[in-house]
This record gives structure tokens, sequence and C-alpha cells, in this order.
């Protein structure tokens, strides 16, 4: 029943009145009546603006009117949509004037109902939207602020980057654009091409840069098979084989005065020959004019024996020849020994020349092996590509490989060779001049007595102890030569470890920038940086960097960007990332841990 005023314990009070009958349909044994305060009801509907005429009223199930407030003026009753659980109905003379808002509960059907003048329910919509664009202007002036200080913090790479492509660009002069990125991309665009360009200049250089190094190898001047891989490997060559050999053309027939059309037209065959050896040949073979009619050519063993790769190259050469005649050309082929390493290539050289002169009397387009020569033993052995060597190994300190050609000279000339005295005491004698040629370049300050030596081969009837005692010296002048260059290897790994400590808290710290200081190349500080250290430059800079900033989150509270700043990195980003990299945790973490725990005599020790 809907409220009214009800008499209860002497007082007048506003109640509202709810019955419930007790026992079932049919068997009504009693009623419960429950009473409620109006007043406890209408506090809930208080908070409610019914300002100007407004009510709002609570409807049962049944459009019972269970309790209303009212601002003076009277609740209207309005029907509401049938089937409706919630809407508005719109001002009109049915509703008095009033806007009407309801709902209706799906736990008891009542429905509550809210009438409210067009004004009022406007002002609140007003007072949403000067509340939603206040909170709007306030995130807006917050997200600019922090906008602005991520630009800060983030752009200083970019200006970092700007400045050092200005003052490489552009002379040295910092004037900042005003477009930074536009113009950042701008030069990377230009050093993008300017990369193609090197690129393609390179590709150019390509074959001159093969054939330079080729030259260099039939000459005997490299004395390490990894100096000669790593510069294979930087001319993207790859030479893949179990054996070689040197060939030789000879694709002139006339004789040794060349005129001016003559030397025109061996040119033009050279140029020829060349292209027909890469298309021909397999492999792309390294080839080397030793002449002007003359091209040597290294054949490189694939797979199988000497004897399967003497016939792969015997038939590689017909069709070398077929090609060579149909252009009008004639050329003769002499052919080396077969070796298994690229060091004897020399040796190789050497035989094919000796096989060269026997082309004359085989005729054209025949091809002579040095092998297949009746060989005479009467002269010594000690050509001048082996002296080269010699000379060489002992300028580079390798005394090894110094007793093992002199070894090898000895079983030829001493052992395999039928030598006469005579002939053993003149191999002896040029392996003194070559002693005292080596003396003379290296400025040796105690020079071997030449008087002693010769004085041996005088009067020993076996030139053996000459041999030795020249052998002695040449490995006494190599480990000479060795222990100077391995004190120079000492200071030179010591200068760039203390500019390397001294440096590292500046960002452009970089090998570049260690060679110039130390007035050697790239190339050759990143190969020494390797072999006396282990490590590359790049880690051994990021790992001293590592080290460094892990002692000052242990023993500061400084924050992380100035840590990073002090250990050579622009961002911060750029260092926490490189710590997680080597650590495993984030500095942040490695600090708390730090801070927390005593440091362990092994962490003290990685410390």
């Amino acid at each position: 029943m809907s409220s009214g005023s009800t008499v209860y314990q002497g007082k007048t009070t506003d109640l509202l009145t709810y019955v419930q009958s007790l026992g079932y349909p049919g068997h009504i044994q009693g009623a419960l009546m429950i009473l409620v305060d109006n007043q406890r009801l209408q506090s809930l509907l208080r908070g409610i603006d019914i300002s100007d005429g407004g009510w709002v009223s609570i409807v049962d199930e049944k459009g019972r009117l269970v309790t209303s407030l009212s601002s003076g003026g009277m609740v209207t009753r309005q029907s509401l949509p049938p089937g409706a659980k919630s809407g508005v109905i719109e001002a009109s003379a049915a509703t008095g004037g009033m806007m009407m808002t309801y709902t209706t509960s799906s736990y008891n059907g009542w429905s509550y109902v809210v009438a409210q003048p067009p004004h009022v329910v406007l002002s609140k919509v007003l007072a949403i939207k000067h509340t939603t664009v206040t909170i709007l202007l306030a995130f807006l002036i917050f997200g600019l602020i922090l906008a602005y200080l991520f630009a800060t913090r983030s752009g200083r790479p970019i200006v970092n980057i700007t400045t050092a492509l200005t003052s490489r660009l552009n002379g040295g002069e910092l004037k900042r654009p005003k477009d930074m990125y536009g113009y950042i991309q701008h030069s990377l665009a230009r050093l993008i091409d300017n990369n193609d360009e090197l690129q393609q200049e390179i590709e150019r250089q390509a074959p001159l840069l093969r054939e330079s190094f080729f030259g260099r190898l039939l000459q005997g001047e490299y004395l390490m098979a990894e100096h000669v891989e790593s510069l294979l490997k930087h001319q993207n060559a790859d030479i893949q084989g179990s054996g070689c050999a040197v060939g030789i053309v000879q694709f002139h027939r006339g004789g040794h005065r060349f005129q001016e059309e003559e030397l025109r037209e061996l040119d033009i065959e050279r140029v020829l020959i060349q292209d027909m050896l890469g298309r021909t040949l397999k492999g792309c073979p390294f080839t080397y004019p030793v002449a002007e009619d003359k091209i040597a050519v290294l054949f490189v063993n694939g797979q199988g024996g000497p004897g399967a790769f003497r016939k792969t190259v015997e038939r590689e050469l017909q069709q070398l020849t077929l090609e060579i005649s149909r252009h009008g050309l004639q050329a003769g082929f002499a052919v080396g020994g077969y070796r298994t390493s690229l060091l004897e290539v020399p040796e190789s050289f050497e035989e094919a020349r000796q096989a060269l002169s026997r082309l004359y009397e085989a005729g054209t387009g025949q091809s002579v092996w040095f092998e297949d020569l009746a060989h005479d033993h009467r002269g010594f052995y000690f050509p001048s590509e082996s002296e080269n060597r010699l000379m060489n190994y002992i300028k580079a300190g390798e005394t090894e490989e110094v007793r093992k050609l002199l070894a090898s000279l000895y079983r030829e000339n001493f052992e395999e060779r039928h030598l006469p005295l005579a002939m053993q005491q003149l191999f002896v004698l040029d392996l003194v001049g070559c002693l005292v040629k080596v003396q003379d370049q290296l400025m040796v300050k105690e020079q071997a007595d030449m008087r002693q030596l010769l004085h041996q081969l005088g009067t020993a009837n076996h030139p053996k102890q000459a041999f030795d005692n020249a052998t002695e010296r040449f490995a006494e002048i190599s480990d000479d030569i060795d222990r100077r260059k391995k004190s120079r290897n000492v200071q030179l790994i010591r200068d760039t470890v203390d500019y390397i400590h001294h440096q590292y808290g500046q960002a452009d710290l970089s090998l570049d920038a260690a060679a110039d200081h130390l007035n050697i190349s790239k190339g050759y500080l990143s190969q020494f940086f390797k072999e006396q250290t282990g490590v590359n430059f790049s880690e051994y800079v990021e790992n001293l960097r590592m080290d460094k900033a892990k002692q000052l989150l242990s023993e500061t509270r400084l924050p992380i960007r100035d840590i990073a700043q002090q250990v050579g990195y622009h961002a911060s980003s750029t260092f926490c990332r490189a710590f997680k990299r080597g650590s495993g945790i984030s500095a942040t973490a490695y600090r708390d841990i730090a801070h927390k725990k005593p440091a362990s005599p092994l962490h003290r020790q990685d410390a």
C-alpha cells in the first residue's frame, strides 16, 4: 500500500505499508505487516535535482504509487510505455512540461520515475560537458609536457647524429639545419649513393686486385697461409681444392725486338686470351701477365688426385686451343709441377718457366709439362723465388719457416742431386751472398764473418759445415727480428689498451679513431688486437664499459642516464640493452641486488 500518515506508538509517522499473507492459497492462516518509514525512502531520493516543480516517484509492478517526492507541486501520473524497461519521455502537456526519465527493475518490477524541467536536465549535460572538456584539457597539457620531455630526451641522439653529419659533410661547419630529419634523410641518401659508387668502383677494380695478388703470390711474397686466406676472403675469391699448378700461356713466336705495332697487337691478343681463359677454364682462374707475350694462370684441382687433375687441365687446354684458333691466334702452354699448398705456387711457377723453353721444340698449340721433362741435375737449385721467400721469412721473424726452407734446399742440392763438390760450393756461396744482402738490408749490427765462411768453403771436403753455419746465422737474424717484433707488439697492445681505458667514456670511441691515434691501418689494428687479446676491439670496449657501469651502479646513486653518459653511451636505452645483453639482468635490478646484500668474494673478483 502506498505511503500515508499513520499513528504508530502515539506518533504520527509517514509510513509505507507492506502486507504479506501467511499460509497457502485457500487456507490463509494470517498476515505479516511490515511498516517502513517513508522518510528513509525519501532520503534516498533527495540526491536528485527536482527543483522548479520536478518530482520523483516509485511505482510498483501494478502501477500503484509506492512513494514519491516533489518540490512542492503535484506528482503527475503518466502511464509508461507498455513493455519498456527504461527510457525518456519528452516534455509535453501530458507530462506537465517535465522531461521524464524512467527505468524498471528486473528484480521486483518496480519503476523508478524522475520528472525534471528541461533546463535542469540540460544544466547537467552542460556540467558534464564542462567537466569532460576540463579533464581533456588537463590530459592534453599533461601529454604535451610528457611529449616535450620525451622529445628532448630522445632527440639528443638525433642532434648528435646531425652534428656529426654536418661536421663531416660540410667541411667542419657546425651550422644546424632547420629540418633535421630531412637533412638526415638527405645525408643518408648521399652516403648510400656514395657507397654504391664505391662498391661499383671496387667491382671494376677487382680484376686488377686479383691480378696483383696473384703476381705477389708468384713472387713468393706471402709467408703464411692465413694471410693468403684473408686476402682471398677480402676479394670474395674462394679457392677450394686439394692442389694446384701454375701454367704459362705463350702466345707470341717472334723475336725479342718488339716494335710499337707489335706491342699494340700483343696488348690486344693478351686481353682476348685473358678473356678466353676466364670463360673456358673452370673456377675463374687467377691470371697475371708475366711478360708482353706470356700470361701465368693458376689451375686448381677441385677433386681427385694429381692424375685426374692433369687430365682435367689437358682437356681444358684443348678447349682453350680451339677457342684461341677461332680468333686466328696461336698459343702454347707450359705447366709446372703439382703442389698441395698455395705457398708452394712460386716453385710451380719456376718449373713452368723451365718447361717454357721446350715450347719452341713442341710446336704451336702444344702443352709441355714439367714432370715430363728429363731433368738435368748438374746445376744446383736455388731459384730467385726461393731466395725471395727466404729473405721475406727472415724479415718477418718466421724462424721455423726459415729452417724448413733451408732444409728443403739442403735436401734438393745435397741429397737428391748428385752435385760435384765445386757445384755444392757454388750453391753455398750463393747462399752466403743472400746472407750478406739480408744483413745489409736489415742493418744487422753483429754481422757474420764472411771470411770464415769462405775459408770453410775452400778448405772443407764437404761444404755442409759452411751451410750449417749460414743456416744458424739466418736463424739468429730471424730470432732477433722476432724478438724486436714481439717487443713492438707488446708496446703497441699496451698503447692500444691505455688509449681505450682513457677514452671509453667518449661516445665516438671506435676502431677508426684508435687506428688514427696509433698511426696504423684499421684492418691491421683489428687483426692484431684480436690476436693479442682473443676478443674483438668492439667487444673489449663494451666489456670495459659494462665493468665501469657495474662499479658505478654498486657504489653510487647516480641516475641510469648519467651512468650511461659516463661510460660512453649517447642514449640510456642503448646502454640498458647492452647491459642486459652482457649481464642477463637490467641495470636497475643489478643496482638493487648490489645495494641489498654485500658483495661475495666471487662478485668482487668479477668486478
